[in-house]
């Protein structure tokens, strides 16, 4: 049997001692109001890009799914299937997520008038995407589709995301990816923190500064634009060697409408760093546009004059258009194609 003392010391042993209390009781004090500081700064984020933005998750990049050749998508119309080309007249329509979101219906009711045929609208883009992803996506994805018409959406994005990444030609999303691949383990950190608004924002922040002295930069801005014309050259020689016409439509941008409607001024004002910047990029894309002799039976077209004699709001941020906005555009790009096709 334990002696008294013997008990005493073992009921000690297992007793956590003071040393120990104390280091638990300093992780605690350090850990919960960090978690609560982070939990506040994020929940302000969020409700800030709510707010502002009409999105709790407004600009988290990480919202895409990797596609072959690709690198991103936001949809999955790549991979629906379609029905065997019919007596309809077949319209893919490729670009970025300004593109993605004009709805088949107004393309095909402002088309059918002009073509005199029922219209068919195939609807491949997907935000976010530059022109190196539509040329690749056509010759993947939209030949096999068999269309009369390519209409293509292009312009905002090539600028911006070469303005971000300083890579010409390069998706935004492409550091994500070789991130994944080159550095998994750090990759698995950084793929919880592109969850957080909060870390969004700071990022946010840095690319602005990045963006700043990138505008400045016109050797970038000359080579983006001279990717962007190879990328239509390619479309062009594509549509050439199918025999159909293409409308290579260059995509309205809200700095640049003249008629800027009251609902549209904080949105300018949102994009006022930019506005110069890409200003001289359509500008330079324009002119080129309009010099360029391109191959095939190419029509091209500059909506940034779209909304030219149109009242009221067409732009909901600055590149991403409102129902009669999407409706003022699918028209300018029919009128644009009155005996043409």
């Amino acid at each position: 049997m334990k002696s008294p003392a013997e008990l005493k010391a073992e009921k000690n042993k297992s007793r956590p001692s003071r040393k120990a209390k104390g280091c638990w009781t300093k992780l605690a004090l350090i850990t919960i109001p960090t978690l609560l500081l982070f939990g506040t700064l994020e929940g302000a984020a969020r409700f800030y890009a709510w707010k502002n933005y009409g999105s709790a998750t407004r600009g988290m990049n990480w919202k895409f799914e990797y596609e072959p050749y690709l690198v991103t998508t936001t949809n999955d119309k790549l991979h629906q299937s379609y029905p065997e080309k019919g007596d309809a007249f077949r319209v893919v329509v490729l670009g970025g997520s300004t593109a993605s979101l004009i709805p088949d219906e107004s393309l095909a009711e402002a088309l059918e008038p002009v073509v005199g045929r029922e219209i068919e609208v195939i609807n491949l883009a997907q935000g976010g995407w530059i022109l190196n992803q539509t040329r690749i996506a056509f010759l993947l994805h939209g030949m096999s589709l068999k269309p009369d018409l390519l209409i293509t959406l292009d312009g905002a994005n090539d600028l911006v995301t070469a303005s971000k990444t300083l890579r010409p030609g390069i998706t935004y999303a492409n550091d994500f990816v070789q991130l994944g691949v080159d550095h998994p383990i750090l990759n698995g950190a950084f793929g919880v923190l592109r969850h957080s608004q909060f870390i969004n924002s700071l990022n946010k922040l840095r690319e602005r500064d990045v963006e700043k002295q990138a505008h400045a930069d016109e050797a970038l801005l000359a080579d983006t634009v001279d990717h962007s014309l190879e990328a239509l050259v390619s479309l062009a020689a594509m549509t050439k060697g199918l025999d159909i016409p293409y409308a290579m439509v260059l995509q309205p941008y809200v700095t640049l409408r003249d008629n800027t409607p009251p609902e549209e001024e904080s949105i300018t004002h949102t994009q006022a760093y930019r506005a110069d910047y890409m200003t001289r990029g359509y500008r330079v894309l324009q002119k080129r546009l309009q010099n360029e002799s391109f191959p095939g039976n190419v029509f091209v077209i500059d909506a940034t004059r779209a909304f030219d004699q149109v009242d009221g709001q067409c732009f909901f941020d600055e590149v991403h258009l409102s129902k009669g906005g999407n409706t003022a555009l699918c028209r300018y790009i029919a009128q644009s194609l009155i005996g043409r096709l």
